[in-house]
């Protein structure tokens, strides 16, 4: 296992020096498993949504297979945060690659869940939730919508230090952060194999927390 996440970390980190993780582009989709994903994700019943709620997908791209295999259980390659609008639930996360309603690429942005889990991107996904108060809740979803609103950019450094740019995983961790918690739990990645490769926070990271409770997970067998 070691061996294996070395050399991804390793290819990682020379996708960085070359330009990032945004030439990755969209995989394969496998048609089978394309609709299921789809018509699970739209089934889950918005009743079951709170702000702050962890909201997870495994990607259908070279970057989020190169993700799943820096993860020792792999699960998930992506996640954002779960807020409310006078217009419906968002997903506010950030991810290379991506455009936004306007077209802009690389950024924080807030969409609804069902573009966010859309079957073109996802082969799986859940809603996660720590125990949390009203008031850290109503704190999280105004402070995920800012971002969104300023379009933070997407942080192709992947350097935790520098918060004017975030990738998903330092966006979630990040805005916990102003309610005084950490979902990662000071988790990273230790293998340190070129000097501008930072140790990383993956979405298995944030999964481990002891606390973390499972509301809903598509396909079930994932």
């Amino acid at each position: 296992m070691r061996h294996r996440r070395t050399a991804v970390l390793a290819a990682v980190a020379l996708g960085l020096a070359a330009g990032g993780l945004t030439a990755c582009r969209q995989a394969a989709v496998e048609t089978e498993t394309e609709a299921d994903a789809g018509l699970t994700a739209l089934a889950m019943p918005d009743t079951l949504f709170r702000s702050g709620d962890l909201v997870f997908r495994r990607g259908r791209s070279a970057a989020s297979d190169l993700v799943l295999l820096c993860e020792d259980q792999p699960v998930y390659s992506h996640v954002g945060l779960l807020a409310y609008t006078p217009d419906g639930w968002r997903v506010v996360h950030a991810a290379p690659g991506e455009a936004d309603a306007c077209g802009y690429y690389d950024r924080v942005v807030a969409e609804p869940p069902a573009v966010f889990w859309q079957a073109q991107r996802c082969s799986a996904g859940g809603l996660y939730r720590l125990p949390l108060t009203e008031a850290e809740r109503e704190r999280l979803n105004t402070a995920a919508l800012r971002l969104a609103a300023e379009g933070r950019p997407f942080d192709h450094h992947f350097d935790e230090h520098d918060t004017t740019a975030l990738y998903c995983t330092e966006l979630i961790c990040f805005l916990f952060g102003k309610i005084g918690l950490d979902p990662s739990q000071g988790r990273r990645t230790r293998d340190r194999l070129l000097p501008f490769t930072p140790p990383l926070i993956l979405p298995g990271h944030l999964l481990a927390h002891p606390d973390l409770q499972t509301v809903w997970r598509f396909p079930k067998n994932a």
